[in-house]
């Protein structure tokens, strides 16, 4: 009988913590505005900054690129990427849900975006894009759910 109760105290000990946790946190998928980036523009650099939130996962991390992440402990990340050769840069499509983050669902944290970009269409001339909290497409997610592959994209030529 007492085995029975130390069980089922350890039980309620585990839900509880799992039940905190996911309250913690939301599972979000960031995505850039198509109509920020030109269809035959491509990216050659970007840098995302988040804050109230952590990185997740990448799905796809381009071939032919630098990428670095930092997920810091006080709840603010940041990826850079830039391409090794001109022919990793990337079409538009590849910002269509490209990642995965737990965003934290405490008041007194704010979450917020701001990413920089930088498109050419030539690599003779190059734009800067930056986009902030408000124009990020930010999709909810089931907490379970797994990162979805990512959409095509169109061949480079």
């Amino acid at each position: 009988m007492k085995r029975t109760k130390i069980l089922i105290l350890c039980l309620l000990l585990g839900l509880a913590a799992v039940t905190t946790r996911s309250a913690q946190s939301e599972t979000v998928w960031l995505s850039v505005p198509f109509a920020k980036i030109g269809e035959t523009e491509r990216i050659v650099d970007f840098e995302l900054k988040i804050t109230g939130a952590t990185i997740r996962s990448i799905p796809q991390v381009p071939e032919g690129w630098f990428l670095s992440l930092t997920n810091d402990a006080s709840g603010s990340s940041e990826i850079r990427g830039n391409i090794q050769v001109g022919a990793a840069a990337l079409y538009r499509s590849f910002f269509s849900s490209f990642l995965f983050v737990d965003k934290k669902n405490d008041p007194q944290i704010k979450f917020s975006i701001a990413m920089d970009v930088s498109v050419t269409k030539d690599f003779e001339k190059f734009k800067y894009i930056n986009i902030n909290t408000s124009e990020m497409i930010v999709s909810v997610t089931a907490r379970s759910s797994q990162p979805r592959p990512h959409p095509e994209r169109k061949a480079l030529r």
